[in-house]
């Protein structure tokens, strides 16, 4: 039985998705049941991520993490709502 260490090398280096996704899946199933504290603990935020975790092998890896970027980029330059709310009060008043 390998090892929790060599699971997650595995993980990390899977040459193909489907490879991935079976160390995923082995990493699942034993890390919460662990006797180790941390590896447990470990398993539990792993099983709490299952989902994105097994979506990154399913999809070979692609992600929306290019539009995340340029959309945090957006609301980082986007003034706030007051801005607005001030600018079309003070628009009023001089009209």
């Amino acid at each position: 039985m390998p090892s929790i260490a060599q699971d997650i090398r595995d993980l990390l280096r899977a040459d193909t998705p489907a490879a991935g996704h079976k160390a995923a899946e082995r990493l699942l199933a034993v890390s919460p049941t662990s006797p180790i504290r941390e590896v447990k603990r470990l398993g539990v935020t792993l099983n709490r991520w299952a989902e994105p975790l097994l979506a990154y092998f399913t999809t070979n890896g692609a992600s929306n993490g290019g539009a995340e970027a340029i959309n945090g980029l957006i609301e980082l330059h986007r003034p706030p709502p007051e801005a607005f709310a001030t600018a079309i009060t003070s628009a009023c008043a001089r009209s």
